[in-house]
């Protein structure tokens, strides 16, 4: 069996650990990986024994129907078997380009859904199967499943098959110590910085309770703050000696595993595996909840605010500053659960079992003249 990971620089960067980990199990099964990713981002992706690696050009004439033939025929010398080939797609922006693959190969393809933005895409999508057994989609939440069931069916395209399979992560032998004394806490804020509004109100708060007297520092993620566009902000509040900005906070996550608290503040549905490695290693994760968003669990996995007001997250960092021992209760038991239910081995068998039905299905077919 051979599946070929297609990656889009976002996905390659800040997804690179799910990859790997993902590459290794698939590899310890007898999967043979072709990992294309972004020449862009080559130097920084997944590769050595467990995948190969072929490099695009993620530039705009990807796009055109030269360019993504010249891929297949990069990939070709690398196929042994087409109906035992599996294009998994990773990344919103390569859709076209997987199923661009899947019907030059006539082979299944496997979609991984994890926002309700890719939700919106697949279900628009021109591209539609002719035989439902060559396609799966796989979303990482059963309330993205059932978003996407609900989008597809509203889309006339109720038999294309949805599975959910978790993400999963390793738990490391030891937790990180948070919120101690004798250093001042750190709070780590990341996301995509799609919702302005839900970061102002964090920088906002963080303003009120600092001038309380609380003790603490803030990173963000320079490309989320660029999004909200909080630069301003922060200069306005007088926040610039303790709020900074850093780069690529989901691609290099030392400082996410090394933080008091992951602060997420919008709720867009998006899944991002820097919140399940951050409770791995015993980081508290604050958020707005999010209904799509599984993982989120009130006072079990995380602490969540319902609003995206200063004062709601006023309130609950005042409370965080004032009462590590909620903390780290609530981290401990947050890694807890990650470490029943979002394990990278069952991850792997999830992904294993969906490549399994997918080339067992038969003459496998697409039709992309709808």
């Amino acid at each position: 069996m051979q599946t070929i990971l297609l990656t889009d620089r976002d996905m390659a960067l800040r997804e690179r650990a799910l990859l790997r980990r993902l590459q290794i199990g698939l590899a310890d099964e007898g999967v043979d990986v072709i990992h294309v990713a972004p020449a862009s981002a080559v130097a920084r992706v997944p590769q050595g024994m467990f995948a190969r690696l072929v490099p695009y050009d993620d530039r705009p004439s990807l796009f055109r129907s030269v360019s993504q033939a010249m891929l297949a025929e990069q990939i070709r010398p690398m196929v042994h078997d087409e109906a035992k080939l599996i294009v998994h797609v990773f990344g919103l922006e390569l859709l076209p380009v997987g199923f661009f693959l899947a019907e030059h190969f006539n082979c299944a393809i496997a979609i991984e859904v994890n926002s309700a933005a890719f939700v919106q895409r697949v279900a628009a999508s021109h591209a539609t199967v002719m035989s439902t057994d060559s396609v799966a989609l796989l979303t990482p939440d059963p309330a993205l499943q059932r978003r996407l069931i609900a989008r597809l069916a509203s889309s006339r395209k109720p038999d294309i098959a949805s599975r959910c399979v978790p993400w999963g992560v390793l738990c490391p032998s030891e937790i990180h110590p948070i919120f101690q004394e004798q250093r001042t806490p750190t709070l780590l804020v990341g996301g995509s910085g799609q919702q302005r509004q839900a970061y102002v109100a964090l920088i906002e708060a963080c303003a009120a309770v600092a001038a309380d007297g609380a003790d603490f520092l803030v990173l963000i993620d320079a490309d989320a703050a660029g999004h909200a566009s909080v630069g301003p902000v922060i200069a306005r509040l007088g926040l610039t000696d303790r709020v900074s900005q850093v780069p690529n906070i989901d691609a290099d996550r030392l400082p996410a595993l090394q933080a008091d608290a992951l602060i997420v503040p919008e709720a867009v549905g998006e899944h991002r595996s820097i919140m399940l490695d951050a409770m791995a290693s015993g980081v508290l994760v604050l958020a707005h909840e999010d209904p799509l968003v599984g993982m989120l669990r009130d006072g079990q996995t995380s602490l969540c605010v319902r609003h995206d007001s200063t004062n709601a997250w006023r309130i609950l960092l005042a409370e965080i500053l004032a009462n590590p021992e909620r903390a780290r209760a609530t981290a401990r038991s947050a890694r807890e659960y990650v470490a029943q239910e979002h394990k990278a081995s069952t991850h792997t068998a999830g992904v294993l079992d969906t490549y399994e039905w997918l080339t067992s299905s038969g003459s496998l077919k697409m039709d992309t003249s709808a």
